[in-house]
């Protein structure tokens, strides 16, 4: 089981987040907590698709239901507890990087340890992953052309070195396998210390 640690799953929509982060905590004994989660008590309240851009004031009000989860975990929460986010962070984008470091320091602020973990997915994979109808009911993108263009132009936000547990291709392998991965992962990088 970890230890006031700090898990944070990065990927594009589709990549298999939530799906990984479900049986990582199952493995690990931490606490989930999904960007969807946070997002859908708003989005829950206004009109999606799954294609249309959502409105910016609806990002700034997710933005403090964030920042209230962060202080009830710095706050409120054991000591020892552990957590696992995730996120669809770009590199590049100023608001991301903020995110990422308001997320991490949580983990600082605890004086626990935070490990990101990138999971990348091959276009075709991604494709088949982002057009499954099961996304739509749960508020997330089914714009497959839209998402497969930012797979194209864009990378996934690579942190500060010492903050990349690891980079897994997610493509063809199943969650259990990546939950096992991360946790290895993280019992090597805590030997080393």
């Amino acid at each position: 089981m970890l230890n006031n640690s700090i898990i944070h799953l990065v990927g594009f929509p589709g990549t298999g987040k939530l799906t990984i982060a479900k049986e990582l905590a199952k493995q690990s004994g931490a606490r989930l907590v999904d960007a969807h989660k946070i997002n859908n008590l708003l989005f829950s309240l206004i009109p999606l698709d799954g294609k249309t851009k959502i409105p910016p004031q609806v990002w700034e009000e997710i933005d403090k239901i964030y920042d209230s989860v962060l202080d009830t975990i710095r706050s409120s929460s054991p000591a020892d507890w552990s957590f696992i986010f995730t996120n669809y962070l770009v590199d590049g984008i100023d608001d991301e990087w903020a995110h990422y470091k308001r997320i991490k320091k949580v983990a600082t602020d605890r004086g626990g340890n935070y490990y990101m973990v990138r999971l990348t997915i091959t276009p075709e994979a991604l494709a088949q992953r982002v057009g499954n109808d099961d996304r739509r009911a749960n508020f997330k993108t089914t714009d497959v052309a839209g998402i497969l263009k930012q797979h194209a132009e864009k990378e996934v936000l690579m942190p500060e070195q010492d903050d990349l547990l690891e980079s897994l291709d997610v493509s063809e392998t199943s969650a259990e396998e990546v939950a096992g991965i991360i946790i290895h992962k993280i019992r090597e990088r805590d030997l080393e210390k």
